[in-house]
């Protein structure tokens, strides 16, 4: 899933992003790309399927160790 945050603000240790609900999002600079402009639009992408299935497993792990059912 794709997530189009447009940057509002940017200082030396953050930048401040706005998704289309105007919420606002607070990351590192460093975990995102060089030569960022305030306006610009990244699209953040979200991957629903490895944590749905980490959380199956770890659901199938518990209801064995206690016993329930699967």
């Amino acid at each position: 899933m794709d997530y189009p945050l447009t940057i509002k603000e940017i200082s030396s240790c953050q930048a401040i992003l706005k998704d289309q609900d105007n919420n606002l999002i607070y990351l590192p600079i460093d975990k995102l790309p060089d030569n960022l402009n305030i306006g610009q639009t990244l699209n953040l992408q979200i991957n629903f399927e490895t944590t749905n299935y980490k959380n199956i497993v770890a659901k199938e792990i518990l209801n064995e160790l206690l016993g329930g059912k699967k």
